[in-house]
Parts: C-alpha cells; sequence; structure tokens
C-alpha cells in the first residue's frame, strides 16, 4: 500500500517515520485517513493516536494509553539494546502525553463513549482510546459474566446470590465427593475437592492451575459428579461439549479425560460415558462461518444446545472468541473453564484467564462468607473468611497450587514457584538455580543443567545434547520393526519416545529460532537420516493448519515411518488412546519439520526432557509468561541453553496488555 493513497493535510509527514520503523502499518494509516476525510478531521497528532489504538490489537492489547504509549511500543518492539531504544524514543512523539490524550479523547467527530453516539469508530474507557468493537467485546464479555453469576446484576460487591442456576441435589454431591475424593482430613484444604463442588454448585467455574496441579484429574470426577446430577434429577445424562481453542489441545483433552478410567471408583457405564466423549475446537463448536469469520452460528439468538461445556487451555482464548463464547451459551448451562493463567495468554486481544483469576490469592481460593457455609454443607473444609466486598466471581473460581506431577524438592517446581510468585527475592533465585547453585539454602538441583553460547552461535556441547535427544527416535527407525511386534503399536512406541523430548525457542527466525535450529539439528543427524531429502524415515513433522477432511489440526505431531509399499507415510496419534493414525505424505496439509518449536506452539505440550534456547541478549518475546510456559512443559528435566543472566532479566519482563476488563469484573483490584 503505498503513500500516495493519503490524502489527509500532513498525515504522510506525520505517520511515515512509524511506519517506516515499524511501529505503524501501512493499512494503520490508511483506515485513519479514510476516518479524517468521512467526517473532516485534520488533527493530525489526534489520526496519530487512533492509528495507535488501530494497531493495539494486533500487539495483544484492548485499546492504547497515549500517556504511556512510548514505553509500551519499545517494550514490544526492542530487543533489549540502546539501538532500539534510540530508534524508537526519537520517533516525532507528541511532547506533552497527556495533552495530545486529551486532544484524541475530545475529538467528538470519531471518538465517544460505549453507551452513546453509536456512530463514533472509536470509544474512551478509562485512560484507554479503543476501537468500539472491542469495547463492544469487554461489555459484552462482562454482562454475559453478571447476568450468569448474579441475576443480572453488575458486581458492584455486597451480599449476592449463591445459589445454583440449576438444582443440585446437596447429598448426592456430598457422597460422591467422598466416594471419587475421600473423606480426608478435616482440617486440611483439598483444592481439589474444592474445585469440584464448585463446578456443581455454580453455572460458572473457572479451575486455574499450573502442569501437574491435577486440572484434568478433577474434571473427570466434575463430569461424574454432574452426571449423576443429572441422573437424579433428569433421570438420563447430560448432553456434555468439549473444547479448546486448537485442535491439538481437543484432542489431548479427550485423550487425558480417557486415560486410567479404571483407577476412578466409578461404574463401568459411567467409565464407558466418560471414555466416549469428543473434544471440538471452539471454532467448530459455535459453528464457524467461512464467509464471515468474525461471526458463528451459534450466538445469544441461537445457544448452545449443551447442558455442560467444558473449555480447556483457556488461557489461549483471546476477548473476542470469549465473549462469543459466553453469548452463544444458555443461562441454565454449566460453563467450566479450564487453565492456566501464569501461561501465555493468547494471540489475539487480551488476557482473560488471567483477568478472570486476578482477584485469587496464594491459597488459591477467595470466597464469600455465604458460598463457604453452601461449601460446608457439602462436605468442603474451608478454612478461612473473606470480605463481604468483593465480585461475584470470587466464588467461582479455584486456582491450584500444589503440583502432584513433579518431586515436591524438585528444581522445576521451585523455579516455577519462583516464577509464579514474581517478588525480587524469587526471581534473583532463576538465575542462580539454572546456573547450578545454591540460592538461600536451595539447590543446586539435578533436574536443571545449563550450557552456555558460544559467542553469537550454539556451542558445540549444546548441538551434541540436541541430536542426543533425537537420536533414540531415528536409530529405533532403522533397526524396524521386530517381525513378533505388532507395526501400530511399534510405530506408538516411536511417538512416544518422540514426545519425551523437545527443543523450545522462542523466535522463528535466526541461529537460535526455529528455522535455524531445525537445520543444525537435521545436520547433526545426517548419518542417520541417510539424506538432506525433504522426506527420510524419522523426520518429525507438525501441521501448521488444520485440516477436518483427514482429522489433522494445526499443531499435530507426527513422524515420518515407511509404508508396507515401500513408500513414506506419517504417522500420528489417534484421538483414542492407544490408537495410530496414518496420512499418506501427498495428503498432508501444510506442515514443517520440528524437532524444534516455539514455546508458543508447544502450549498444552508435556515432554520428559525440555530444552530451552535463549538468545544472547534480551529480546521483546522474552517475558516472565513465555519463560514459565517453557519451562513448565518440563516432567522432568530442563537444560536452558545461554546466559542465565538473560533468563533472570525475562522472569523480570512481565507481559503487560491494556485493558479494563479485570477493573470490570474486580472492583476492588487495581487496574494492571
Amino acid at each position: 500500500m503505498a503513500f500516495s493513497i493519503v490524502q489527509t493535510t500532513g498525515l504522510f509527514q506525520r505517520l511515515a517515520p512509524f511506519v517506516a520503523a515499524e511501529v505503524l502499518s501501512h493499512s494503520d494509516l490508511h483506515i485513519v485517513d479514510l476516518l479524517a476525510m468521512r467526517v473532516g478531521v485534520t488533527d493530525v497528532d489526534v489520526l496519530l493516536g487512533l492509528a495507535l489504538a488501530v494497531r493495539a490489537p494486533r500487539f495483544g492489547h484492548v485499546g492504547v494509553d497515549l500517556t504511556t504509549v512510548h514505553d509500551s511500543v519499545w517494550r514490544e518492539m526492542s530487543h533489549g539494546d540502546a539501538a532500539s531504544r534510540d530508534r524508537i524514543s526519537n520517533l516525532p512523539w507528541p511532547p506533552d502525553t497527556r495533552q495530545w490524550r486529551d486532544r484524541v479523547f475530545e475529538c467528538e467527530k470519531l471518538v465517544g463513549v460505549h453507551s452513546k453516539e453509536p456512530h463514533t469508530p472509536f470509544v474512551v474507557e478509562a485512560s484507554l482510546v479503543m476501537p468500539r468493537r472491542y469495547s463492544g467485546y469487554l461489555s459484552g464479555l462482562s454482562e454475559a459474566l453478571c447476568r450468569r453469576l448474579d441475576g443480572g446484576q453488575p458486581p458492584v460487591g455486597g451480599r449476592h446470590r449463591v445459589e445454583p442456576a440449576t438444582p443440585v441435589d446437596c447429598e448426592l454431591l456430598r457422597v460422591g465427593l467422598d466416594q471419587l475424593f475421600g473423606t480426608g482430613d478435616a482440617s486440611t484444604l483439598d483444592l481439589q475437592r474444592l474445585g469440584a463442588a464448585v463446578a456443581v454448585l455454580q453455572p460458572l467455574t473457572v479451575l486455574s492451575g499450573g502442569p501437574g496441579t491435577g486440572k484434568t484429574y478433577t474434571i473427570k470426577k466434575v463430569l461424574v459428579l454432574l452426571r449423576d446430577q443429572w441422573r437424579q434429577i433428569h433421570g438420563r445424562d447430560p448432553e456434555v461439549a468439549l473444547a479448546a481453542p486448537t485442535g491439538r489441545a481437543a484432542v489431548r483433552m479427550v485423550q487425558a479425560i480417557g486415560e486410567d478410567l479404571d483407577k476412578l471408583s466409578i461404574s463401568p457405564e459411567c467409565r464407558e460415558w466418560l471414555g466416549g466423549l469428543q473434544a471440538h475446537t471452539l471454532h467448530r463448536l459455535l459453528g464457524f462461518n467461512p464467509r464471515n469469520s468474525t461471526r458463528f452460528r451459534h450466538d445469544e439468538t441461537n445457544p448452545l444446545p449443551h447442558e455442560i461445556i467444558v473449555v480447556d487451555e483457556s488461557s489461549m482464548v483471546d476477548l473476542a472468541m470469549m465473549a462469543k463464547l459466553f453469548a452463544a451459551v444458555r443461562q441454565g448451562t454449566r460453563l467450566i473453564l479450564l487453565g492456566d493463567r501464569n501461561q501465555l495468554a493468547s494471540v489475539e486481544a487480551g488476557r482473560v484467564l488471567a483477568d478472570i483469576t486476578a482477584s485469587v490469592g496464594p491459597q488459591g481460593i477467595r470466597f464469600s462468607p455465604e458460598f463457604q457455609d453452601q461449601l460446608q454443607k457439602v462436605g468442603c473444609n474451608v478454612p478461612l473468611v473473606s470480605d463481604q466486598k468483593q465480585s461475584p466471581l470470587a466464588d467461582c473460581v479455584v486456582h491450584f497450587v500444589r503440583p502432584y506431577r513433579v518431586e515436591p524438592g524438585s528444581g522445576l517446581q521451585a523455579l516455577a514457584a519462583a516464577i509464579a510468585g514474581g517478588t525480587e527475592e524469587e526471581l534473583a533465585s532463576v538465575a542462580e538455580w539454572v546456573r547450578g547453585h545454591a540460592w538461600r539454602g536451595r539447590g543446586p538441583f539435578s533436574d536443571l543443567t545449563h550450557i552456555p553460547h558460544a559467542g553469537d552461535r550454539l556451542s558445540g556441547a549444546a548441538v551434541d545434547l540436541m541430536c542426543a535427544g533425537y537420536r533414540p527416535v531415528l536409530e529405533l527407525l532403522r533397526n524396524g520393526c521386530p517381525e513378533d511386534h505388532d507395526l501400530e503399536q511399534f510405530h506408538l512406541r516411536v511417538l512416544s519416545l518422540l514426545g519425551r523430548f523437545r527443543v523450545l525457542t522462542a523466535h522463528r527466525r535466526g541461529v537460535f529460532g526455529v528455522d535455524g535450529l531445525n537445520a543444525v539439528i537435521c545436520d547433526g543427524l545426517l548419518d542417520l537420516a541417510g539424506a538432506p531429502d525433504a522426506w527420510w524415515v524419522g523426520r518429525p513433522v507438525m501441521v501448521t493448519q488444520n485440516s477436518y477432511e483427514i482429522g489433522r489440526m494445526n499443531g499435530d505431531v507426527g513422524v515420518v515411518v515407511p509404508a508396507p509399499s515401500n513408500d513414506l507415510r506419517v504417522a500420528f496419534a489417534g484421538a483414542q488412546v492407544g490408537t495410530i493414525d496414518y496420512v499418506d505424505i501427498a495428503r498432508l496439509p501444510a506442515h514443517e519439520t520440528v524437532f524444534a518449536m516455539t514455546v508458543h506452539k508447544s502450549q498444552g505440550c508435556q515432554f520428559d526432557h525440555v530444552v530451552m534456547v535463549i538468545p544472547p541478549t534480551r529480546a521483546a518475546l522474552l517475558t516472565r509468561e513465555l519463560v514459565y510456559t517453557g519451562l513448565t512443559r518440563a516432567r522432568r528435566h530442563l537444560t536452558v541453553l545461554g546466559d542465565p543472566e538473560v533468563l533472570g532479566q525475562a522472569v523480570r519482563h512481565v507481559l503487560q496488555r491494556a485493558s479494563t476488563l479485570r477493573g470490570r469484573l474486580w472492583p476492588d483490584q487495581v487496574q494492571q
């Protein structure tokens, strides 16, 4: 798009440096130019502010605070070096940012208030100016939450109704909780039992927690408890929908729910019912419309028919999608959100799960006294009393704080807890533990190792480690399936071995990005791969585009194996536990080699050993949330390649997204 299209006087000269620095795009400039011409606005500083508001959702923000936008842009686009800071600082920003903001707010032809002047394309809320569409998403989601929790009343504190939206047999619930969780110690706070009780009692439940804290373990029991309620009250099984933001996460959700069902104290019929549940992407659940990507078949006028909806990996759901989901859920439907509030937020605008769980303290709950009484009646111990003035949302949120999958004394757990805690003392431990040192009486830890870079490239030891992690997969395939073994079971073993090790990085490009790392690892494995051709036995492949036709979703990982006809095909784990699917290479959708993958792509995955590659210098993508997400992909061991000091700087860089949702939901919280 050329600058010659700009018609507003002075706009080209004013915004051209921002476009050249890639702070603004050509389309940002074009949009404000068209709006300015339509209504006759000529103040180019005002149009600069509105162009930044158009830009904001691309960087995860709902809107822009013009008094702090300079620092926000620097955090998003700089690489931590003086040159990038100077490049952004030297742009022609208005000298008085408060006066600039006021001029933008007062531009009545283009900027209004959500409840008034519906013709204005931009809206002011608190200190932000935002596109009206995102103001609509904020209002739609917060209002839907209020209707679901408090009979349509806004969350302004005080006493509120705690009865469930649909009938609950509390004695049946108490018996079911005892059967599935045990009677336990009355003095112990059992967050899993509490989370299950909340999910039965409340129309909305949010279960947050890191990997291994028992979210999937709990949701299986929640579904059993809800099935018992439905059969007792309605004489039938409930209509259940399982969903996730991505196809890969949906498949893993089904697999996780289907695992270890024989260990649950439930009937064979209930076990079969649980094992038969299917999951969909949110787009498919809501009815994706290829002709209009912003609207779905199911909405407030045509709600979803399900009685229970469970959404996994909710941290990945952006503001727009969450607003559309809530709009499509009937009032009587139980909606349960699962996720980890400390993980990376959605790629699109918003940080919804973190905003919804904002007021939950270190104990993982913040129930009102009224709801505590109700929980006591179903056998749940709640050894704390909260204040009266809070949001009704507090009675719906449980954050699991105890990991069960990792040994209590492990470095992985200590590192994750320190980063999630976020105090200066906790964050100071990160670099020391990764280095292999003790810190304040804890460590060193045997499950944390570190290999430094060799200047501006990977060290030989790092390359050897990465190649060694994948060699067992290629060697197993080279040896072939023993004659007395089932071929599908052999390939499942190969996939299992592949899933134990993964290299993660923040970037896609460069020596330390996905492309450079994949190339280095491929070169190091040529002796086993046989030839550097595009297709070779043992090549790990990740699908990058959904294909409902062949049942493969963005993020699915498979491995190239020989077919009986001596051709090559890709083996993927099937949707059901213990099954495998084969896809001919010619039918494979868009894909890439996946020895290394971005931390973003790894969300929802777990590996025995994770190698996390840190660039030599601080980069805008390196945030506390990214480091936390990467290290918590590891079950047993984490190796950091790079400078621990850069890692220590990264965990002090908190992802900041401009939004007013937190303030809407938690009036007693300071907006962040």
